[in-house]
């Protein structure tokens, strides 16, 4: 189902710089050092910025991906997100492979890191992303960088993304996080203890008075002159929205959670639809919260109940 009727169908842009295929175990209890038999199993395409991208084909809003992928896999990859563009660069590493062990209480990941994808791949995808972002409405920057890819390709994007009049969302950590800091983006998303590590050692404090101070300062050093905001994600709590001097928690629906893994994903992906259809930011950070507590109840990332898809879909069109 797409995209309620008479609403508009902006040009989105979704930079997926880690691929990987998701695996999902859902077991009664991990035993190490013994056989532990699935119960049920799920796979899928995934890395953050395909979650995003499937959270956005699920509520009907189209957009353009570009990714890494060895040829073998484009075909596959274009069949999973029928309704999405894409524009794929050749790499000859075989796509990453992560696993999720689902628990009654836990979930568990195993992470395969991103391989290098050469010189030639690199400076293929950093020209098809400048050329692109010029081009649309919205643009997702999400997932790590190849190792081979400098994290000044962020900074860049940025620059030339604000100089183009595009709402760039950069959901990020790290020396990437850092890298947009240098050309901070029309949005930040990431979650609460990758902002406080950006500009403190040591640990998140838990007193809420400790972190409305912490985003205020924060939020006013990035965007001295109020042109951005933050979402910084809280887990089951919600996110902090920090604008214009302002800092408000944006609570999270509950949810009987079966996994949270892309949870974040989901965000930053109704995020871009929203920066794209120029909703406000706390609508905006309203509707995204709760897709991403939604998600929760379902074993993919980046998939909701249809029902709650639909509750999405509506909520769209009555803030524009």
């Amino acid at each position: 189902m797409g995209l309620p009727a008479r609403m508009p169908h902006p040009r989105l842009l979704i930079l997926s710089p880690s691929p990987a295929r998701q695996r999902v175990y859902k077991i009664e209890r991990l035993r190490p050092g013994a056989v532990n038999r699935a119960q049920q199993v799920w796979d899928c395409y995934s890395g953050k910025a395909l979650n995003a991208a499937r959270i956005l084909q699920q509520i009907g809003a189209a957009a353009t991906v570009l990714s890494f992928a060895p040829e073998e896999e484009h075909s596959r990859i274009k069949a999973a997100f029928a309704l999405h563009r894409w524009r794929l660069i050749p790499v000859s590493t075989p796509i990453r492979i992560c696993t999720t062990l689902l628990e009654p209480d836990r979930a568990s990941e195993l992470v395969e890191n991103q391989a290098k994808v050469g010189r030639r791949a690199a400076t293929a995808f950093r020209h098809a992303a400048f050329e692109l972002a010029e081009k649309c409405d919205a643009v997702l920057a999400t997932g790590s960088l190849p190792p081979d890819m400098s994290p000044e390709f962020y900074t860049e994007l940025s620059k030339r993304c604000r100089q183009a009049g595009v709402f760039l969302i950069a959901d990020a950590h790290g020396a990437a996080l850092k890298a947009f800091l240098e050309r901070p983006p029309a949005l930040l998303k990431p979650n609460l203890e990758e902002l406080w590590a950006a500009f403190h050692k040591g640990v998140l404090p838990a007193s809420e008075p400790r972190i409305r101070s912490f985003l205020i300062r924060v939020g006013l050093d990035i965007y001295p002159d109020g042109e951005g905001r933050i979402l910084a994600s809280a887990g089951a709590r919600g996110a902090w929205l920090a604008t214009q001097g302002s800092v408000s928690l944006i609570p999270a629906p509950r949810v009987r959670v079966l996994n949270s893994v892309g949870s974040g994903d989901t965000m930053a992906g109704l995020l871009t639809l929203c920066g794209a259809l120029g909703l406000a930011p706390r609508p905006s950070a309203r509707l995204a919260v709760a897709a991403a507590s939604w998600q929760c109840a379902t074993p993919l990332p980046g998939l909701l109940p249809e029902e709650k898809a639909a509750v999405l879909r509506r909520g769209l069109k009555r803030f524009l």
